[in-house]
């Protein structure tokens, strides 16, 4: 049986993992909080750059080779649980039927790869959501230094979607719209529609890589907090069964130590 004095550095041992640890859940909070504001208006303002694209992309535009790219968003930081392998597994599951480029965004994603499928590039992802610019720029330079390859029209961003539960993939751009419907108008233009678009995606680029990177980024803060949560009670219940144990060896000392009294006393 492990002496008190034992038990008492444990004790302490799990304290200070204890304070770690909520340090940690106070992080992944504010980030959680901080992006729930961000996400809404970025996204509203995304969709609708993505919705003018897919109208504008009615218009002949350049014949490119259909060479799909897949951009993995995966975390940077630990207890978050499964996300990596799962977001790992998804990919591997669509190059099995559709070949394609593959950029990896985050360290432990990077180095957790499987050896079946060729990594393009590889990004640091952002550990908090003042990280996210710096990541979208680098993304939007490698998009633009391989899209002689793979064009942007074929680009997909799989990520850990929270409230789904599971890897979502995410086109980056809409299909252009077709038919003769009166929701398909044309719409007017005073300019070329490849003039425009070459205007317009690089802005749409930049709003719809930054609302996919918080939105995983937030998925991933919360299911932290999960863990973390789990984590803390569970070290909670082994300082409290520490803490009897301790008592209980206590108690026994005090016995011995009255006992030992006694007999003195005796004699």
């Amino acid at each position: 049986m492990p002496s008190r004095r034992q038990l008492q550095g444990k004790k302490e041992l799990y304290a200070t993992l204890n304070k770690i640890m909520t340090a940690l859940k106070a992080l992944a909070y504010a980030e959680t909080r901080k992006l729930q504001r961000q996400i809404p208006p970025q996204l509203a303002i995304a969709e609708r750059m993505r919705a003018a694209i897919a109208k504008l992309q009615q218009h002949p535009m350049a014949d490119n080779p259909l060479n799909k790219l897949i951009i993995v968003l995966g975390t940077e930081r630990g207890f978050c649980g499964d996300i990596n392998r799962r977001l790992l597994d998804a990919t591997a599951e669509i190059i099995r039927t559709t070949p394609c480029g593959v950029i990896l965004v985050g360290d432990r994603l990077y180095r957790h790869a499987h050896a079946d499928f060729e990594v393009l590039a590889q990004v640091t992802g952002p550990s908090v959501a003042e990280d996210v610019e710096s990541v979208t720029d680098e993304l939007v330079t490698l998009l633009t230094q391989h899209s002689a390859r793979y064009p942007l029209i074929e680009v997909e961003i799989l990520y850990y979607h929270e409230q789904e539960e599971r890897p979502r993939r995410f086109p980056l751009f809409s299909k252009p719209m077709q038919g003769n419907s009166a929701t398909n108008i044309a719409p007017m233009m005073y300019r070329p529609a490849q003039e425009l678009l070459l205007e317009l995606i690089p802005m749409y680029l930049f709003a719809s890589l930054q609302s996919c990177l918080k939105d995983a980024l937030l998925g991933e803060n919360r299911k932290r907090l999960s863990h973390l949560e789990y984590a803390t009670r569970h070290l909670q219940e082994r300082m409290n069964a520490l803490t009897l144990q301790t008592n209980m060896l206590r108690q026994e000392e005090i016995i011995e130590e009255i006992e030992a009294l006694l007999f003195v006393v005796a004699d």
